[in-house]
């Protein structure tokens, strides 16, 4: 851990945004007719503590390949490149798991493009801390709360629902991922090794 103070900021904007753009998904489907199931949510909420535990820990050898080794090998690629690049990869790996479950056309579509939405935000955690801890929590909570919320509080939506949920929650990761740059001076951090600053912006 290059600086525990980086860390915990770190940790603490996963927290945040993992735990807001699920929370914001919730509500649009709400706003837009979603049924809801709004009996579950204190279950749910109880619940995913002992989930985050269980699924950062599970994180932890995924997020030492894609966001601690790889990460590293792209680096050169400058940020956008190299995040979308890793979320792609991520994405794909995936695939054979959602072919064994015998997921359909739309809930792959949903699967595979939240992992790469939400790649650019891992990525701007581990850049920022220099580590890949905050990145194993984000992913954690991404497996936790927003697989809680999503399956458990919210019915099935109409085929254009999903879409406006889909599309507008992607849109939120991406968004998360550039404030987060821009917000806490990522677009230029020292690395270990470096030999002075990067340029991680891609631009």
């Amino acid at each position: 851990v290059p600086s525990w103070s980086r860390l915990l900021l770190a940790v603490a904007v996963a927290v945040g945004l993992f735990s807001l753009v699920p929370t914001v998904r919730f509500l649009l489907g709400i706003a837009i007719g979603v049924p809801s199931i709004l009996e579950a949510l204190p279950p749910v909420l109880v619940a995913v503590p002992i989930v985050l535990v269980m699924q950062s820990v599970f994180a932890i050898g995924e997020e030492v390949g894609w966001r601690g080794w790889l990460h590293g090998q792209l680096r050169s690629l400058g940020f956008w490149p190299m995040a979308l690049l890793i979320g792609a990869m991520w994405a794909v790996w995936h695939l054979p798991v959602l072919i064994t479950l015998g997921l359909d056309g739309r809930s792959m579509i949903t699967y595979l493009g939240t992992i790469l939405a939400a790649a650019p935000l891992l990525s701007a955690l581990r850049d920022y801390s220099g580590t890949v801890w905050a990145a194993v929590l984000g992913h954690g909570l991404l497996n936790s709360l927003r697989v809680a919320l999503e399956q458990n509080t919210l019915g099935v939506p109409t085929q254009m629902q999903a879409w406006v949920l889909d599309i507008g929650t992607w849109v939120l990761w991406i968004l998360a991922a550039w404030l987060l740059l821009r917000l806490r001076g990522l677009a230029r951090v020292d690395h270990p090794g470096s030999g002075g600053d990067s340029d991680l912006t891609g631009g």
